[in-house]
């Protein structure tokens, strides 16, 4: 046997079931029935406790490691309090790490379980409570998030991470007033790229694309010494307003840079690949499109934009196959009454089960929620196929009133969209 295999002993179903502590992991169900509405299908049941149910991924264990010297530390008193939030802080942060370069969502369970341990320690701990509101962002929680992170920001103003992520939670909501404040309140002790970044993202979201690439651009003479996932941020920014503007030439040299970079350090980012594959079917290159995405599994609007390119392209037997895997994921979600990926669960909906209506219905409920230029494109799309007059009117006045200016929201060019 593989020894990154583990036998997973599941004594639950339908709840999260975290490691390292657990060892358990959510059981999805193996066979589900494409319904009208995801039907609830019996769960798999194990034939035997040596069963193996999944695969730890390649490095956990030497972050388990960690993660158990710590608790190790700690209990025999060889650390000071603030070295100990330091490891739980560095600790938290590569579960965070990784599942950003990764994909893996269990990843944020991980860094929940160790975050838990850390606030029953050090309750009032700064690092621990922004980091307590990533991963509420993560997870969807947004409200949650912002709650956290006010109450942080009202013991400690001069956290600049704190205000930089509350801006974009207050810009991810629909909040634009409140997020220009937030960039506002970044202390004198913020760097000019933090400032122009915060600013930046409210420009882009708000129509303002030549101010916010004036901006970005500012920093392109000193992007070398910026972080890594720095680097690819700015250059990606740079895509997406480009692509809003319809620049398709700048748009596809900032896409080559990002990507190297990527590639460089051996990362993985989910985000720069669903913009990358989207310009490609934009572009009708969709057999390239298809190859970059072909063998991920690992996140839903991927394998959505996988199953779509591939019943385009003939692909039948690998469209039928990632509607199966798409209908499990959504269907555990729908059980436990989470709602994580609205966005792509409505994109699914519409383009893989052909229901408009129940589409749009999702697609609303996500817009309440959060309010990006994809949410707008889904929720857009959505009633649109619905064919309501109406209700396309009522859509579009509620997309102007937030200022987004994109080429991919008119309405012939979004109709005629696979995606």
């Amino acid at each position: 046997m593989n020894k990154n295999h583990k036998t997973v002993m599941v004594d639950a179903i339908g709840g999260r079931l975290r490691l390292p502590q657990t060892l358990a992991f959510l059981l999805f169900p193996m066979s589900l029935f494409l319904a009208q509405n995801f039907a609830t299908a019996e769960p798999y049941i194990p034939q035997s406790e040596y069963q193996v149910l999944d695969s730890l991924p390649a490095n956990f264990l030497s972050l388990f490691k960690e993660d158990d010297f710590s608790n190790r530390q700690i209990k025999r008193h060889t650390v000071s309090a603030e070295q100990w939030d330091e490891l739980q802080n560095d600790l938290v942060t590569a579960y965070l790490d990784k599942a950003k370069v990764s994909g893996d969502m269990r990843y944020i369970s991980y860094s929940e379980n160790r975050l838990k341990s850390w606030l029953e320690v050090s309750p009032k701990s700064e690092n621990a409570r922004l980091l307590d509101a990533s991963i509420k962002q993560y997870n969807h929680e947004l409200s949650v998030a912002i709650q956290i992170l006010e109450s942080l920001l009202d013991e400690h103003p001069n956290n600049n991470k704190a205000w930089s992520l509350l801006s974009n939670l207050q810009l991810l909501t629909g909040n634009y007033s409140s997020a220009k404040n937030s960039c506002r309140q970044l202390s004198a002790s913020s760097s000019l790229t933090d400032a122009i970044v915060c600013q930046s993202n409210i420009m882009i979201r708000t129509g303002d694309l030549d101010k916010a690439d004036k901006a970005l651009k500012t920093l392109l003479p000193m992007i070398n010494t910026m972080p890594v996932q720095g680097q690819i941020w700015l250059y990606t920014s740079l895509v997406e307003i480009n692509i809003q503007h319809g620049y398709d030439k700048q748009a596809k040299d900032y896409i080559d840079q990002a990507l190297k970079l990527v590639a460089d350090n051996n990362l993985n980012d989910n985000y720069l690949m669903r913009i990358h594959v989207d310009y490609l079917v934009d572009r009708s290159q969709l057999k390239q499109a298809f190859n970059l995405i072909k063998d991920k599994k690992n996140d839903s609007s991927i394998m959505i934009r996988s199953a779509i390119i591939a019943k385009k392209l003939g692909y039948t037997t690998i469209y039928e196959k990632n509607k199966i895997t798409l209908t499990q994921m959504f269907e555990v979600e729908n059980r436990r009454g989470q709602s994580l990926h609205l966005r792509e669960q409505a994109l699914f909906t519409l383009l893989i089960l052909n229901k408009p209506e129940a589409a749009y219905a999702i697609a609303q409920k996500n817009w309440a929620l959060q309010k990006e230029q994809e949410d707008a494109r889904v929720l857009l799309k959505s009633v649109l196929s619905t064919g309501d007059k109406y209700q396309i009117h009522k859509v579009q006045a509620e997309i102007n009133k937030t200022g987004l200016v994109d080429q991919r929201l008119e309405i012939q060019r979004l109709s005629e969209s696979i995606l």
